[in-house]
């Protein structure tokens, strides 16, 4: 059953085994609007006491004296009462097509700061207890996150990590195991070592930005950005820890690579409450347009004549 809210247009797939028998009532999980997105299921009638039934019979075949008062009549059969309408207040948003156990997988917890954003913190010790709670269980990290407006702290986050990784490609580029990159030939070491503090964080900023606003995009054409952009920020800026794996020469850029697709998975999942459906989308679809693209500028520079 597909429910979707009349007010601002958001919709989950459900499973009709999963939901409550009773539940005719939901609250939208994004604009809090209550609505009614099924008529009551028919409930059966109770079926009447056998014992109750024979002491009626018998109470009305006795014979009563004219002196004495008249018989009270049958008992009646007690009704039940009306079952109270479930509503899914907080259910709508946890369940998901094809997805066992919904209701724990996305059960909401008390919103925290993550470390690297709690006043008072020493930022070296606040970093590492960050990157250790987003590896170790990111599904309560992110499902924990405390959502702000301010994207200052998340982007110094993921600018952290970028420099790591962009002075451990100096110091292997020094050592000869990494060759330099491209536009940094022709330049000195020591030249090549400031431009690559420099010029990397800018560009590794500049593609994250472009990523985060494409992915955020796909998030609201497929009713999935609960959180805002503000939700979509943080979720890939802290699904950056994998990429700390870069600092490895060679096969550390296929590990981070993966690491960071599989836990913004799960930072889009559980920071929007989406089902994973909605997000594989979300991460796929720019990936084909990429791909396409790619082998469209091949074919077309192939086929251009060399001057």
């Amino acid at each position: 059953m597909k429910i979707t809210c009349p007010q601002c247009g958001f919709a989950r797939t459900v499973d009709d085994e999963i939901l409550p028998p009773r539940a005719v009532m939901a609250t939208c999980p994004k604009c809090a609007h209550r609505f009614k997105f099924r008529d009551r299921p028919p409930q059966s009638e109770p079926a009447a006491d056998p014992n109750l039934q024979e002491e009626t019979s018998e109470l009305q075949t006795q014979t009563v004296s004219p002196s004495a008062e008249a018989a009270p009549g049958p008992r009646p059969v007690p009704q039940p009462e009306p079952a109270a309408e479930e509503d899914l207040w907080e259910n709508l948003e946890a369940l998901s097509e094809g997805q066992e156990d919904a209701h724990q997988d996305h059960e909401p917890e008390a919103s925290t700061p993550p470390a690297w954003e709690k006043s008072g913190a020493a930022p070296v010790q606040a970093f590492a207890q960050t990157v250790l709670d987003v590896l170790s269980d990111p599904r309560r990290f992110f499902s924990s996150m405390l959502i702000r407006r301010e994207l200052l702290k998340p982007l110094l986050f993921l600018l952290l990590i970028v420099e790591a990784v962009a002075l451990s490609r100096v110091v292997w580029q020094m050592l000869d195991i990494l060759p330099p990159g491209v536009m940094m030939d022709g330049f000195g070491q020591n030249t090549q070592a400031v431009l690559a503090l420099i010029v990397y964080p800018l560009q590794a900023a500049v593609a994250f930005f472009l990523d985060v606003g494409v992915n955020h995009l796909l998030l609201r054409v497929f009713n999935a950005d609960s959180k805002g952009f503000s939700g979509t920020f943080r979720a890939a800026a802290y699904s950056s820890v994998p990429l700390l794996f870069l600092v490895v020469p060679y096969i550390g850029l296929p590990i981070g690579l993966i690491g960071f697709m599989v836990y913004k998975f799960f930072g889009f999942k559980y920071v929007h409450r989406a089902g994973t459906q909605q997000v594989l989308a979300v991460l796929t679809i720019p990936i084909l347009l990429g791909l396409i693209g790619l082998v469209l500028m091949i074919l077309l520079f192939r086929n251009t004549p060399v001057v």
